[in-house]
């Protein structure tokens, strides 16, 4: 996602023009008076502002009056307060500031680009067309969106195909959903190309790229921010999250499994208690069973194929600190685990099992189960085996799997001792406040 933190993405010499009202022999000069401006202090976002473009966008797409009245203001460089939904104080300190005014128009209209493909942002000077997002859509939707698959992509290109197979092979999806991407220079997008008339199901396909410096934390963009940030441009009608890792291959029953659950009063959790990993280095197996830990509270909150309700991910504040591990447990942050809030979809279809499979072979944040494999460490809910599993997924493509050039194991990052204490006492000091 683009850093909100620098307005200078946003900047459109056209409209700040029209803005302050004042006329600029070129658009490189317009530039120099903007950059001025924010030397000056005369434009800052405060913290608790990073998001309202996003939510000012999310209001807009669920009022069509408002929206289409808002693209016409668009196009005619000529926005007023009437054009957003109802946020007057924080409209109204925008409006006071010309500068202010022309990020905010220019930030609500690239953050409208993620929902409405016919709006192209004109603003980000930084943005080669290469980078714009990759839109595709059923026209007309005939059902309405109540699922997303957010796939978050990571040097992943020669192993995007094995879960978007899976996503293919998906068995009674009689509901809408939809596929959103991000991915460091978008290199897996003609492989994503190639499925999108190929998933069952799928009414619509965003992949956005990322470039170094979108992120809040450069030049690193953090996992946890691609799954927040994918909430937040999901579809309006969609109320499910499904966390579909680039590496993994879905069971057939995944997305009917999570929907399933879903329909049960007081679900906020769904996910799978069985599975099995697969290491492309070695090709070992572990298997894993989450039924099996002593914990209660971590048999809540781990499992395989999580989906949680797509509110709470898109609500999440994200830590002042880059997070690259337990980002698991950061969705459950909202919603507290209980027996009633967590279902697991193998309890419908206990094929699930053997219907999927989890990868180590490009997996760079656990390292535990590199352990496991070479059984260095063993578990009760986490083994290796001996022998390799009856998996029902079809041989060519665990053929194709095998045949990837394997990479080097991950080394493991180890934070800093500041850092660990410096995210105790943030959790610390979080809990105690009622």
């Amino acid at each position: 996602m683009v850093n909100f933190d620098n307005p200078l993405q946003f900047f459109s010499a056209e409209r700040y023009s029209a803005h302050t009202g004042l006329n600029f022999s070129s658009a490189r000069y317009a530039k120099k008076h903007f950059q001025s401006q924010l030397k000056d202090g005369k434009y800052t976002i405060k913290q608790e502002e990073r998001n309202k473009p996003y939510e000012l966008a999310a209001d807009l797409i669920k009022d069509p009056a408002r929206l289409s009245f808002f693209k016409q203001m668009l196009l005619n460089n000529a926005l007023t307060t009437d054009s957003y939904p109802a946020d007057a104080t924080y409209i109204k300190s925008c409006r006071a500031n010309s500068t202010a005014w022309s990020v905010l128009q220019n930030t609500v209209e690239f953050a409208l680009s993620y929902h409405d493909p016919t709006i192209r942002p004109g603003s980000l000077f930084e943005y080669p067309v290469t980078h714009a997002p990759y839109w595709w859509q059923t026209a007309p939707l005939t059902q309405p969106i109540e699922l997303t698959v957010a796939l978050p992509i990571l040097n992943n290109q020669e192993l995007i195909w094995f879960p978007l197979t899976s996503l293919s092979k998906q068995t009674e999806v009689d509901f809408g959903w939809e596929l959103i991407s991000y991915e460091e220079e978008g290199l897996s997008r003609a492989t994503i190309q190639e499925f999108a008339n190929e998933l069952p199901g799928c009414r619509r396909i965003i992949h956005r790229t990322i470039k170094p410096g979108d992120g809040l934390f450069p030049p690193s963009y953090t996992l946890l921010e691609k799954w927040v940030n994918m909430a937040r441009i999901a579809s309006a009608s969609s109320r499910i999250l499904v966390a579909q890792a680039s590496d993994d291959y879905s069971p057939r029953y995944r997305l009917k499994g999570h929907y399933v659950n879903f329909q049960q009063a007081g679900c906020n959790f769904s996910k799978r208690s069985k599975g099995y990993f697969f290491d492309l280095n070695s090709h070992k197996y572990a298997c894993f069973d989450i039924s099996k830990h002593q914990d209660p509270q971590v048999r809540l909150r781990q499992g395989l194929d999580i989906a949680c309700n797509l509110e709470s991910v898109r609500s999440l504040q994200l830590p002042p600190w880059p997070c690259f591990r337990y980002i698991d447990n950061f969705f459950s942050r909202k919603t507290p685990l209980t027996e009633e809030s967590v279902s697991y979809y193998d309890q419908i279809f206990p094929e699930a099992a053997l219907d999927g499979l989890v990868t180590d072979g490009y997996n760079s944040i656990s390292h535990t189960r590199q352990e496991v494999y070479q059984n260095k460490r063993s578990y009760r809910h986490l083994y290796a085996l001996s022998t390799p599993p009856k998996l029902s997924i079809a041989k060519e493509v665990l053929d194709k799997l095998k045949q990837l050039q394997p990479k080097q194991p991950p080394q493991k990052l180890r934070e800093p001792f500041w850092m660990r204490w410096l995210k105790w006492l943030y959790f610390k000091v979080k809990s105690s406040r009622p």
